[in-house]
């Protein structure tokens, strides 16, 4: 990255984490720092989505997100903190107690799907870069249905997944992947599901809407 004017990675993961805002303090100093935070009732299923399309997970989605909820031990590699992870408010007290305002730029999810241009603004800005052209229309990480979930599943748990798909030149991997995936969005949560999810999250979105001083009103919607 020699010569850049900004270079960056990044991780969801930070943003949970209880350490990673100490850390990433004591080595950068002037860092910039974004997040974009979208309705925790929504993370939690696109979670669960993302883990059903890649073998992570099995059980239907209520069974699923009670059974991660019911483990007694949480953390990376021990449950999949559908429910920790939307929990925003002590994350992002956290940043804030340790990075100025200036460095700090936290966005929402809603914002970005109803002004995208505007929201890309706020960050060139943040960034204190020059606007450049940005194709909207392109789409990166699209959630994908297994045509068999126990067959992925398998897959994942045996680690042939990872490594197929890998040894497959690029030329042929959209062909050999719609074998194993359907084509189209997944199927949207149940009303009874979001009502459920809702009424768990309901303390903590009252709670960022205070920290961040934000209505967030149709996150409680159902």
């Amino acid at each position: 990255a020699d010569g850049k004017k900004r270079i960056g990675e990044i991780s969801n993961s930070y943003l949970y984490s209880h350490t990673a805002a100490d850390e990433i303090n004591k080595r950068l100093k002037d860092v910039k720092l974004i997040a974009i935070l979208r309705n925790p009732v929504d993370r939690a299923y696109s979670h669960y989505q993302a883990n059903i399309r890649d073998g992570r997970a099995l059980l239907p989605f209520r069974q699923e997100l009670e059974k991660d909820i019911a483990k007694p031990e949480k953390g990376w590699g021990k449950s999949h903190l559908y429910i920790e992870l939307g929990m925003y408010t002590a994350q992002i007290k956290r940043y804030k107690e340790l990075f100025s305002p200036e460095q700090l730029l936290i966005l929402f999810f809603d914002d970005l799907k109803k002004n995208t241009p505007a929201v890309i603004d706020s960050v060139f800005k943040h960034l204190h870069l020059q606007n450049i052209p940005v194709n909207y229309e392109e789409r990166h990480n699209e959630a994908r249905t297994p045509k068999n979930k126990r067959l992925i599943h398998l897959l994942t748990q045996t680690g042939l997944k990872r490594r197929v798909f890998r040894m497959l030149p690029v030329s042929i991997q959209s062909p050999v992947k719609s074998m194993f995936f359907k084509e189209g969005k997944p199927e949207k949560m149940s009303h009874e599901d979001r009502a459920w999810l809702t009424e768990i999250f309901r303390d903590e979105i009252r709670k960022l809407e205070s920290e961040m001083n934000r209505d967030l009103s149709d996150w409680l919607k159902y």
